[in-house]
């Protein structure tokens, strides 16, 4: 049980000394002055937190609040009190994870310095000639190779090459370096860190924010249901001259889908770094099966630094088109980070962007945070906790992991990046015992991120029926004011959560205004969004507030690829990993199509001839619609039009009408249907010139009837003229001359390859 009603402590907490002293690690609360202390508004509360099946520890000590009662009651709960010596030698050096109390403390990330614990323990276990399996300490937050080293990123004080040089003389192993954020990425051994950490010009050493994927003899399903197949006929283009890169994690069997004709051998896909895996291979299938005459290149990225500097590459090597389908878990959501702002410099040199909207609209938590105080969660340190019931009380947000079930939280809040003063801590807790499982617990004190993040696996046999709670440790702005958003990062099982708001789940770069940030569609459903594709809006704070619409377009997944159907990736290809690639190869059709056309014109043309999905006109589901690559190619074929000159705007009764429909070919003559009358005043019924052999009818229906059907464009001016006699309907007529693809339906804006529309009244 968790629900709660009225002033009452939530039942989760019922029989919290029963959950406590389950602990393998013990609590002890300050030895002494507790009731001084208390009564100044400072509790003084050490704990440790145990490993239940996987994650890692973490430590709480003190905690001031600021803020008086808001929600809840004072009821407290008492703790025995026992000597710092009964604990464990783990637990006193976790004791001191929110106030450091070495320099080693102050700089090294914790995480860092867990991995550095638990393998100090097993050397501390291990015989002198027992080698040491360095890279089995990795885990997805951490790595380590099999040589003992940590990859790590640096944050100097101050930035120069001597201080790089500085670095490499401690031992650090550089791989990349980004001067205006004072950053160093590079590798050192686990046993040099602390050398690392004393040099006076570093400030921070922290694990890398690494990339994780979004999710020829096979053509992609999306190519027949954006229409670039008959894009490509009707137009006679196929991207060549412009090239199309990517970033994703790898491509690791490119050969076999060259081989089979699903990727070019000449010229051959420039591979200019690969990070492991085949998500890149299937990517770039797609976009040759769409855009077969374009250019392709890919780099692999595994942690933020690389992939700025990989997608400063690819526009180093020519790419006029970019698609990525990766994320950071840590890429700020309330402000442009350093991929968003690397991002937006990439279109402002010309490039079309284009990146997945994310699969987390399901995995998706975003609130104000309501504060409940007396709560005691979970401990007396934390003087308040995040109510996720707006009408109730509950802390936590409930889920069932599978046994081997892996899942990553990584929970914001609307403070600026290295800048956080509230502190917040994530904690996972089994829900039958109120055992913590995992938790993070950063220290926030003005000078750093507004971000707790924890990776935890079931390691045992059964299911396991835990919650996902927010304890307020320290809070110096109006608890109003704050906003908490956090996704459970799906790793090898889908969770299913109690609390999910899927609007706001769009991130990162995904969130920047100038990038092409994709939804999907499945091929089989291509009118109605997938689940778990990603809605917008998302709101930014800072530098300044704003809500920016996303995600801004929609392409299809649930495709087929040779990778996929060789056994080296996913079959079917599903996400908004699958739909981005869709976009970026209708992007190098068009651009093929139109040289002359900006990087902005681009994005315009594709927005604006989308098929309208969902609400009218754009929403942040759909954004604004499904990709139409007929249609962008056909508005952008000047010389293909149809247009409409009217003799007034006003007639009365005795007075003629005269219409004149102009139609003219694009370069590449195609076979269309044209369409010639008016919209009546109700409208709702169309009055259609139709031409029954060489004469001029009517025909009135709610469907237009075309003038002439399936006939190979050529120049021509159709005239039409018309008496008013006084009896038509009184009020606003649309006068149109159009052309659509032949045989389709011309109410669909996606069908038309012109249209042209004048407005006029009869008043008798």
């Amino acid at each position: 049980m968790k629900k709660s009603t009225g002033e009452t402590v939530s039942p989760r907490l019922e029989g919290v000394e029963r959950g406590w002293r389950h602990l393998r690690l013990l609590i002890t609360w300050c030895l002494s002055g507790i009731a001084a202390v208390a009564r100044a508004g400072l509790v003084c509360m050490l704990i440790s937190i145990p490993w239940e099946g996987g994650g890692f520890g973490v430590t709480i000590a003190s905690a001031q609040t600021e803020h008086p009662e808001e929600q809840g009651n004072t009821t407290g709960s008492t703790r025995p009190s026992l000597n710092l010596q009964d604990l464990s030698p783990l637990a006193e050096e976790l004791l001191r994870e929110k106030t450091p109390a070495t320099p080693f403390e102050e700089k090294v990330h914790p995480r860092i310095r867990e991995v550095k614990r638990r393998l100090q323990r097993l050397l501390n276990q291990a015989a002198p000639s027992e080698s040491v399996p360095f890279k089995e300490f990795s885990d997805d937050l951490v790595r380590m190779n099999d040589h003992g080293e940590i990859q790590v990123y640096v944050i100097l004080k101050e930035f120069s090459r001597d201080g790089v040089a500085q670095l490499e003389g401690l031992g650090l192993r550089v791989e990349l370096t980004l001067p205006k954020l004072r950053l160093v990425q590079g590798w050192i051994r686990y046993d040099a860190i602390e050398s690392l950490a004393a040099d006076d010009n570093v400030q921070q050493v922290k694990p890398p924010d690494y990339m994780r994927p979004n999710s020829g003899a096979v053509n992609s399903e999306g190519d027949a249901v954006l229409r670039a197949d008959t894009a490509r006929s009707t137009f006679g283009v196929d991207g060549s001259g412009v090239k199309v890169c990517v970033i994703s994690n790898g491509v690791d069997h490119l050969a076999p889908s060259v081989a089979s004709g699903d990727l070019p051998s000449v010229p051959p896909v420039q591979i200019l770094h690969n990070s492991g895996g085949d998500e890149g291979t299937a990517m770039l299938e797609i976009i040759h099966d769409l855009a077969p005459g374009a250019a392709l290149a890919f780099y692999g990225a595994a942690t933020t630094l690389d992939f700025i500097d990989g997608a400063s590459t690819l526009q180093g090597a020519g790419c006029q088109v970019i698609v990525d389908d990766v994320f950071a878990p840590g890429e700020p959501k309330f402000e442009d980070g350093p991929v968003a702002q690397a991002v937006r410099q990439l279109t402002a040199g010309g490039i079309v962007y284009v990146t997945s909207a994310g699969n987390y609209a399901q995995q998706h938590y975003f609130s104000g945070y309501r504060r409940l105080i007396g709560q005691n969660f979970p401990t007396s340190a934390y003087p308040a906790v995040h109510n996720f019931s707006p009408g109730g009380t509950d802390i936590g947000d409930t889920l069932i992991i599978p046994p081997g079930g892996k899942i990553m939280v990584a929970l914001q809040w609307n403070n600026p990046f290295g800048a956080s003063a509230d502190d917040f801590d994530l904690f996972l807790v089994r829900s039958d015992n109120l055992v913590i499982l995992t938790g993070s617990a950063e220290r926030q004190n003005g000078s750093n991120d507004p971000i707790e993040l924890f990776i935890f696996t079931n390691a045992t046999g059964s299911p396991i029926t835990a919650f996902i709670a927010i304890a307020e440790y320290r809070l110096v702005s109006n608890p109003s004011s704050i906003k908490l958003n956090y996704i459970s990062f799906p790793i090898n099982f889908n969770p299913v959560r109690q609390y999910v708001v899927p609007e706001e789940s769009i991130f990162g770069h995904a969130a920047v205004n100038e990038v092409l940030s994709v939804a999907a569609v499945n091929a089989a459903t291509p009118t109605t969004i997938a689940s778990y594709s990603s809605r917008g809006p998302a709101t930014i704070f800072f530098p300044h507030s704003e809500t920016r619409n996303v995600s801004k377009i929609t392409g299809v997944d649930g495709v087929q690829t040779q990778v996929g159907q060789a056994g080296f990736f996913l079959n079917p290809f599903l996400g908004t990993s699958a739909a981005a690639p869709h976009v970026a190869a209708i992007a190098a059709l068009l651009w093929s199509a139109k040289p002359t056309l900006t990087s902005g014109q681009v994005v315009q043309t594709l927005t604006q001839t989308a098929t309208d999905l969902g609400a009218p006109g754009f929403d942040t589901t759909y954004g604004f619609g499904r990709v139409d690559a007929l249609q962008a190619l056909a508005s952008v074929d000047t010389a293909l039009s149809a247009t409409l000159t009217l003799s007034g705007s006003t007639f009365h009764t005795g007075e003629q009408i005269t219409y004149q429909a102009t139609l003219t070919p694009g370069s590449t003559p195609t076979q269309v249907d044209i369409y010639f009358g008016a919209l009546m005043p109700d409208g709702v019924t169309f009055l259609s010139l139709v031409d029954p052999g060489g004469t001029m009818a009517f025909a009135f229906g709610p469907v237009p009837v075309p003038f002439a059907r399936n006939v190979t464009l050529t120049p021509m001016v159709i005239p039409f003229s018309y008496t008013f006699g006084g009896t038509e309907s009184v009020g606003t007529y649309y006068a149109y001359a159009g052309l659509a693809v032949a045989g389709s339906d011309p109410l669909q804006p996606a069908n038309q390859l012109s249209l042209g529309v004048r407005a006029f009244q009869f008043a008798p």
